[in-house]
C-alpha cells in the first residue's frame, strides 16, 4: 500500500514527485489547502480508479434526495493520459480514511495549494 502524501505548492514552480500506486493506496486529506490529486495512466488500457472514504455513506440532498456515496468517486484515466482532480469537487466522499482503488501501476502525485 502506497501513502500519497501532499506536496506543498508555495510561491514559484514545483518539482512534482509521483507515487506509483499499487491498487489499494491511502490518501492524506486535508481541504484547507485546496488539494489537487494527479493521476497518470502510462499504461495500454483505460483505468478507472476510485476514491473512498471510509465514513462516506448515504447523503440526502434536497433535489436528488438520498446519494450514497459509499462506493467511491470513479475518475476514468485513458490510456497515455493523466488527470487532474480537485478534491474538494468531491469533499462528501472525503470522509474518514481515504483510499485510491483500483490504480495499480498508475502514477499519482497530491499537491496542497496555499500551504
Amino acid at each position: 500500500m502506497t501513502t500519497l502524501t501532499a506536496q506543498k505548492a508555495g510561491a514559484g514552480p514545483l518539482s512534482l514527485s509521483f507515487e506509483t500506486l499499487e491498487g489499494d493506496d491511502a490518501l492524506n486529506y486535508d481541504s484547507a489547502y485546496a488539494p489537487l490529486l494527479i493521476i497518470s495512466n502510462e499504461t495500454e488500457s483505460q483505468r478507472t480508479v476510485r476514491i473512498k472514504g471510509s465514513d462516506a455513506g448515504v447523503q440526502t440532498t434536497t433535489d436528488m434526495g438520498e446519494l450514497d456515496l459509499s462506493s467511491g468517486y470513479p475518475i476514468e484515466v485513458p490510456a497515455g493520459k493523466t488527470k487532474l482532480m480537485r478534491l474538494t469537487t468531491i469533499d462528501a466522499y472525503m470522509k474518514g480514511d481515504i483510499t485510491i482503488t483500483n490504480g495499480q501501476e498508475l502514477k499519482a502525485a497530491l499537491i496542497y495549494l496555499g500551504a
